[in-house]
This record gives structure tokens, C-alpha cells and sequence, in this order.
């Protein structure tokens, strides 16, 4: 990662559009990057679950589970990026997966930081000024959602109809790999479970 990776991500964030037509066109952006702001994603929305003050956080602290947060963080962009990746693949998507990464990352940075000023600021105001903070979170996620939209719609080069078909197709696709990954550990499970009853069988019959 080098310093104009940071610089180039700093003008993505104003410029969405012309940033990601640069970064398309001279095939720039760093993966290392954007892996970093999927991870603070991870790491700030569990952060974000301890330390929010108690006037704003809704959350059980005791009852969370680090490995859910991370399948509802990390895993759930990595998901969005391989299902958005398969389906431009099959519809001419210019993009290919490091590109569609670099996108999905560069894209979560207003949100994420959002997430940090929310847990900071949560100890500064009052519930009446918790307005502010809602606020905030919801200008970042549309902030975030725009960056994603322009960049999917640069480095892709849908059109408009396309790239919304595309976004819509993405999150339908989230939804088939979340259920056959269900499946799939369903599956093992049960194997397991046969594996199981046959060695305590096998047991049973040469030990008792």
C-alpha cells in the first residue's frame, strides 16, 4: 500500500465518479486497502457493540458473538463481492474480482468511519442529541451506497438499468450463497454425526 493509494481513496471519496473512472482506466486501487477497511468494518462494528455508551447501545454485550459479528461484517462483503463478481462475469462485466474488491472496500470507508465517530460521540452527547448521531450514520450509509453505485457503474460499464439489475442480482445471489452455505453445513453436520454413531457402534461392539 503506498501513500497515492490514500490519496487516490481520499479523491474517490469526493469524486466518485471521475475516481473511479481513473482508477478503472489506469487499473489502480489497492486490495490491501480495501481488505483494511472491510476488517475496521469487523473491528469497529465490535468495538461499536462495547464501548457505545450505554444512553445509545441497544446491544447485549454478554451475549455477543464475535464469530456472528464477523459473518455479518467481513464475510457478508466478501459474500456480496463473489456474487456481484459471477453475475457482470455472465453479463459482460468489464470488472474482474481484485477490481470488484478495491469497489465494495473503498466504498464501506464513509461508513466505517461513521461507526467510530458514532462510538466516540455517543460519550459526548445527551439522548436528545442522539438525533444528531442518527443522522450522521444515515448521510455516511447513503454516502457509502453512492460511492458504491458510481463505482460498480465505472468499473463495470453497465448502464443505469444494468448496474441496478446488477446491484439487485448481487443481493439475490448474497441470499443463494448465505442458503447454500446453511446447506452445506447442515450437510457436514449430519456427516458427522453418522461418522460418530458408527465409531461409538464399533466401540461398543469390540470393547463391551
Amino acid at each position: 500500500m503506498r501513500k497515492s493509494d490514500i490519496k487516490e481513496l481520499g479523491y474517490i471519496l469526493i469524486h466518485p465518479y471521475d475516481g473511479f473512472e481513473s482508477l478503472s482506466y489506469h487499473k489502480t486501487g489497492s486490495p490491501i486497502l480495501s481488505g483494511i477497511i472491510i476488517m475496521c468494518f469487523f473491528f469497529f462494528t465490535l468495538f461499536e457493540r462495547h464501548a457505545l455508551s450505554f444512553r445509545f447501545n441497544f446491544y447485549s454485550v454478554e451475549n455477543t458473538n464475535i464469530f456472528l459479528v464477523f459473518i455479518s461484517t467481513f464475510v457478508m462483503v466478501c459474500m456480496a463481492v463473489i456474487a456481484n463478481w459471477a453475475l457482470s462475469t455472465l453479463w459482460d462485466g468489464k470488472a474482474n474480482l481484485k477490481t470488484i474488491w478495491i469497489v465494495f472496500g473503498y466504498a464501506l470507508a464513509p461508513y466505517v468511519a461513521g461507526m467510530l465517530a458514532q462510538t466516540v460521540l455517543s460519550h459526548v452527547l445527551t439522548i436528545d442529541e442522539g438525533t444528531f448521531i442518527s443522522i450522521m450514520m444515515t448521510g455516511c450509509a447513503i454516502w457509502s451506497g453512492f460511492i458504491l453505485w458510481f463505482g460498480m457503474l465505472q468499473v463495470q460499464e453497465f448502464s443505469i438499468g444494468k448496474n441496478i439489475a446488477c446491484i439487485l442480482g448481487t443481493l439475490i445471489g448474497m441470499l443463494l450463497i448465505l442458503f447454500l452455505s446453511f446447506l452445506v453445513i447442515l450437510l457436514f453436520q449430519e456427516l458427522f454425526a453418522f461418522i460418530k454413531s458408527i465409531i461409538n457402534e464399533l466401540i461398543l461392539r469390540i470393547f463391551v
